[in-house]
């Protein structure tokens, strides 16, 4: 024989809204600790980008004032000057910034030149129009009018 007791609805009921503003909370924090971390990050990827280029032209210009002391180093014995090679290499950086090539081939240039007893000042312009007119480097025009 079945018992029937009968039915009964039970509500129950909690008050969950402290919960919710908490998981809020904690959502809205998350959002701005990625916002922070991300300016962070991005702020770090501007810095590392800062240094190295910092870091290579200072790399470059360290190359390049070697390259010209080297290159004074060598017209000075080949002019026996060393006055006269200063005022040659100021010469040939002025003489680069007019031409379309990089100063360190002018200055390559003017100290083969003068090396094999050619005046650079007055052989240079031509073989630089030369190289140009013909497609080729200031070097090969150097080497071509030397073996001429």
């Amino acid at each position: 024989m079945a018992n029937n007791v009968g039915s009964a609805n039970v509500e129950i009921s909690v008050d969950d809204s402290r919960a919710r503003g908490k998981i809020k909370s904690f959502f809205n924090f998350l959002k701005s600790t990625t916002k922070i971390a991300s300016g962070v990050a991005a702020g770090i990827g501007i810095f590392e980008g800062i240094s190295s280029a910092i870091k290579g032209a200072s790399e470059s210009t360290i190359g390049a004032n070697a390259d010209m002391e080297t290159y004074l180093n060598t017209l000075t014995v080949v002019m026996k000057s060393h006055k006269k090679a200063a005022q040659t290499l100021a010469w040939a950086k002025d003489f680069a910034n007019k031409t379309p090539f990089e100063t360190d081939e002018i200055v390559d240039a003017t100290a083969k030149l003068q090396s094999y007893g050619m005046n650079a000042k007055k052989i240079l312009p031509q073989i630089g129009d030369m190289s140009s007119v013909m497609g080729k480097s200031l070097d090969q025009g150097v080497s071509f009018s030397l073996a001429a």
